[in-house]
């Protein structure tokens, strides 16, 4: 039998400096990185209780939820981005910007049409295109952060790109 608490134990330093560096690399200022890191431990935990083995080791296993439960903690609620999504950039500060630069203008209505876009998405599709062009994360983190494989993610992206081409036409 595992001795849970041990475990954890071990992996508090690692968790700790994991966190810290994805709260200061990621500017995340809404949870303190201690709080990050007891969820990467409670991914840890939750992962080491399910872990069959077989290919990876349980470490490398449980570190991958571990590294997912950490970004899922500074990912803001869903619907809090929905509201800063929306407010971004309203029309008059679109207009505010045109008076000084044209293109940055164009880009800030681009950037709330793609999110209106997204929107229209079923959750799992627009959850992988969020995590891909707003959170900036590769094909494999997104897969780790939802708990899919990358070759299924890069399934949902195509179906995303797909369902957005017949919508608006391209």
């Amino acid at each position: 039998m595992v001795d849970e608490n041990a475990m954890l134990r071990d992996k508090i330093p690692l968790a700790m400096s994991l966190a810290s560096k994805l709260v200061w690399q990621r500017n995340v200022f809404w949870i303190e990185y201690q709080d990050v890191a007891q969820e990467g431990l409670i991914g840890y935990l939750e992962a080491s209780r399910r872990y069959q083995p077989g290919d990876a080791s349980l470490n490398t296993y449980a570190m991958d939820r571990c590294n997912g439960a950490m970004l899922d903690a500074i990912r803001p609620p869903r619907s809090s981005i929905r509201i800063d999504e929306r407010s971004m950039c309203s029309l008059d500060d679109a207009l505010d910007i045109a008076s000084d630069d044209g293109r940055k203008w164009a880009d800030a209505i681009a950037v709330k049409e793609i999110y209106a876009a997204f929107d229209l998405l079923p959750d799992q599709q627009r959850d992988v295109m969020r995590l891909i062009y707003i959170d900036d994360c590769s094909m494999l983190d997104a897969g780790k952060t939802l708990g899919v494989t990358e070759g299924r993610v890069s399934q949902i992206h195509k179906a995303a790109i797909k369902k957005l081409r017949e919508k608006y036409g391209h």
